[in-house]
This record gives C-alpha cells, structure tokens and sequence, in this order.
C-alpha cells in the first residue's frame, strides 16, 4: 500500500503530494535509507529508524548506535563514489516527521551534475538549512531514487562496510 504525504517544500509555497515508499533505497534490521525529496544537495538522504521511536538519538538501544555508525559510513563511501561531496553535515530534528530519523546532507565548493541537472550549494560554508528548492522536479526526483537504488544493488563493498567489516 503507498501513502502519499502532502509536504511543503523548503524553499517554496508549492506544496507536493510525495509517495515516500518510492524513495526508500535502501532497508536493513535498524535503518532504512530515504532519499530526501528535496535534492538541493545532490545525495541528501534520510537515515530512518525502522522501529517506532518519537523521541530523540539518546533512545536508540547500543546496537541501533553501532549500526548507524555502519550505516553513515557506508553512505559516505556510497555518496563520494557517486558525488565526491567536500564535507557532509548530519542533524537530528523530528519536528516535522516524529519518527526518529537523521538528515545526512553532502556539501560541495563546486557544482556538481547528475544527468542534465545541475547542482549548486548555495550556502557553503554556512549551516545547510534553510535548504533552496530541488532542481529536481517529484518524477525525476523518483527516477533518481530508482537509479540509486540500481548503483546499491551493484555496490558490494556496501554490504561490508554495513556488517562492520571495513573501517
């Protein structure tokens, strides 16, 4: 069953009905990977944790923590293969969506291109939010999702990093 969530953009006034389900990459025991529907920075992901928890990170149990270390890991390596992003921030909010989850959000000095689309961090070297709106129109912010998650797949060197066997 797909659910669509009606969220207003950062940035704008526009507000989009968005299938979160479609952006999900990636699903492990602890932690799902979902592409965030705003890609003002290439690669922005969610890192959602897959029990209900409304609270904060100090509620995860010792072995959610050690595998959302893996999983950060394991999306840096992913995102600079890909992106080859200059630093990455990471923040913990939950004032809009409650379930826990952490922003991972890739920075860049320099534009970077995915497809025919350009992408421009506009506030580097400043805190990422607020975030300018996606060059990415809902479609082709799907078809991005199902292209990442066609480049996990391929991505054995993931599954390591995941179970903690590549520092």
């Amino acid at each position: 069953m797909q659910t669509e969530v009606l969220i207003e953009e950062e940035g704008t006034l526009v507000a989009t009905k968005w299938r979160f389900e479609d952006l999900e990459l990636f699903v492990s025991q602890h932690w799902i990977w979902q592409l965030h529907q705003n890609q003002s920075y290439l690669g922005r992901m969610i890192l959602r944790l897959r029990r209900e928890n409304l609270k904060s990170l100090a509620t995860c149990t010792s072995e959610e923590w050690r595998s959302l270390q893996h999983h950060v890991r394991a999306y840096e390596l992913f995102s600079s293969r890909l992106f080859s992003p200059d630093r990455y921030n990471y923040c913990q909010l939950g004032n809009i969506y409650e379930q826990l989850h952490i922003h991972a959000v890739p920075r860049y000095k320099t534009s970077r291109r995915w497809s025919s689309y350009e992408f421009n961090d506009r506030r580097w070297g400043r805190n990422w939010p607020p975030a300018s709106a996606s060059p990415l129109t809902p479609d082709v912010t799907y078809e991005f999702a199902r292209w990442l998650r066609t480049k996990i797949q391929e991505d054995s060197s993931l599954r390591r990093v995941l179970e903690g066997r590549l520092e």
